[in-house]
Parts: structure tokens; C-alpha cells; sequence
């Protein structure tokens, strides 16, 4: 039987964490809790669910703006630095280094959501985005000796509030138990004609089989397949976790208020130093 794992990867940033995000946790608020008057659908708990694991976490678009900050930073930290010794300065394309998450839906299988309007299994990866040449520090190459006194490794920052994110982990947990896998979806994969124990086996076997760009063949059917296979034990983990993550939700209601603030603010800061670089992003 597959247990659950989690498995994250820092996110890499150089811009100072105060300037980023605050990670203290508040207490949650002792007020009672009442429970929803009637159950939630489905898919109105999974972005509930969702919702709670971006504003603890980060969801994509402030990752991806920190990235942004941490990226333009380095580079005019760098161009100064070699301004210095009289070196110029052409800056790296920007490639995201912010792998796709989907969050608490990849805690358990049942948890992904079902289907997906753009036919993909998983999300594609970012294409680098090239800085224009008005936004370029002329000036002879550097050297090697120039870099090396210039460049620094960037420090790992911490994720907005872990201890928050820690309490939405053992939630699910306490309600869904440590067995991550779908009952049935090995022999139903193979009815199909696809292969898999667990979601993550077709994943990988989509993933193998991709183009340098875009989906892989007959992606959209495993994402349709996927899904039906899963469709019972989606409905019923969403069921279970009703109640728990709307007491869960109203409980730290404004922790994850002033989250979303502070989020906004990262964004607006991946804004501003996009706009500063040149860089045209499309994930605003």
C-alpha cells in the first residue's frame, strides 16, 4: 500500500525574505465555529481547499512574481558589481525556476482535480524570456575573474507560513488517513488501455513521452481517462473534508486575510521589477 509522502522543493530566491513575504504564524482565532447550514459540492471544497493551501504556501502567481524580484535583483546586483571592475553586463534570459504544484491536490490522488480544460496532465513548463537590449549595461565581456568576484549564490527563502500550512497538512491527513492511493485505478487505467498503479506512474509516462514544447500525444484522453477513474474517490475525500476545512478556514479567517495581503504585495513588487527589466510575462 502506497503511504503518503510530501515532497517540496525551496523556492530560490535573493531577495530579502522581509521584503518578500512575513512567515510568523498568528494563534488561530479561539471564537466558536459554525458549520456550513448545507454540504458544499465537490469542486466548491477542492477550491476552498485550494485556496487555503495558496495563501499558505504561496500560490503560483506570487511564487512566480518572487521569482521575478529574486531574478532582477541578482542581475542588477551583478551589473553593478562588474561595473565596477569596468565590465559589462548582458543579463541571463529569465526562465522560472518555480516548478508547477499543485498543492494539497497532490497529497492524495483523490485530491487532483478532475479533468482539465486545457488537456494537460500536468502543467507545461515556462519558456525563458529574453531581456530586451535596452535593458543591457554595454561595456567589455567580464572575465572569468570578474564573475567569480561577483557572483554569489542566492540564499533559500522560507514559505509564507509553514506552521499554517502544516496545520492544513495534518487536516487532510486526520480526515483521509495515510493511504494516498485510489482503490480500483490500476485496473481501470488498464481497461482503457493505459498503464498505472498510481497517478503518478501516468504522469511519468505522459511526461516521457512530450515534445521539447506542448503536450504529448493522446494527452488529453489520459487527462479524460484520469479522471473517470477517480471521479468516486474525488467526490467522497471532498465530502469528508466538508466540514473540517470550512472549521479550519473560519478558525485562522484572518491569518489567511492578512496573507493574501502580504501576497499582493510580492506580486506588486514582480510587477514593477518585470516592468524596470523589460521582461513580458503573461501570468499576471
Amino acid at each position: 500500500m502506497r503511504r503518503l509522502t510530501r515532497v517540496r522543493a525551496l523556492l530560490l530566491v535573493v531577495v530579502p525574505v522581509a521584503a518578500l513575504v512575513a512567515c510568523s504564524s498568528s494563534p488561530a482565532d479561539p471564537s466558536p465555529v459554525a458549520a456550513p447550514t448545507e454540504p458544499r459540492a465537490p469542486e466548491e471544497v477542492r477550491l476552498a481547499l485550494q485556496e487555503s493551501y495558496d495563501l499558505t504556501w504561496g500560490d503560483p502567481r506570487t511564487r512566480h512574481a518572487a521569482e521575478v524580484a529574486a531574478y532582477v535583483r541578482y542581475e542588477e546586483e551583478l551589473a553593478g558589481c562588474l561595473a565596477e571592475r569596468g565590465a559589462g553586463h548582458v543579463p541571463a534570459p529569465f526562465l522560472d525556476a518555480t516548478a508547477p504544484d499543485p498543492g494539497p491536490l497532490s497529497w492524495y490522488d483523490a485530491l487532483v482535480p478532475l479533468g482539465s480544460g486545457d488537456g494537460l496532465l500536468v502543467p507545461l513548463q515556462p519558456e525563458a524570456i529574453e531581456v530586451p537590449a535596452s535593458r543591457r549595461w554595454p561595456g567589455p565581456a567580464a572575465t572569468s575573474a570578474d564573475l567569480e568576484a561577483c557572483v554569489d549564490g542566492p540564499p533559500a527563502a522560507p514559505a509564507v507560513d509553514p506552521e499554517l500550512d502544516d496545520a492544513l497538512y495534518r487536516l487532510v491527513t486526520d480526515v483521509l488517513g495515510p493511504d494516498a492511493e485510489v482503490d480500483g485505478y490500476a485496473d481501470c487505467l488498464a481497461a482503457a488501455g493505459l498503464e498505472g498503479a498510481v497517478r503518478a506512474d501516468l504522469v511519468t509516462t505522459v511526461l516521457d513521452r512530450r515534445p521539447a514544447r506542448g503536450p504529448a500525444p493522446d494527452e488529453a484522453v489520459a487527462v479524460a481517462v484520469d479522471g473517470s477513474c477517480r471521479a468516486t474517490a474525488f467526490r467522497d475525500a471532498m465530502a469528508a473534508l466538508d466540514l473540517p476545512l470550512a472549521d479550519f478556514t473560519r478558525r485562522h479567517a484572518d491569518r489567511l486575510a492578512d496573507l493574501e495581503a502580504q501576497a499582493e504585495g510580492v506580486r506588486q513588487r514582480g510587477r514593477e521589477d518585470a516592468a524596470r527589466m523589460g521582461l513580458v510575462v503573461s501570468w499576471w
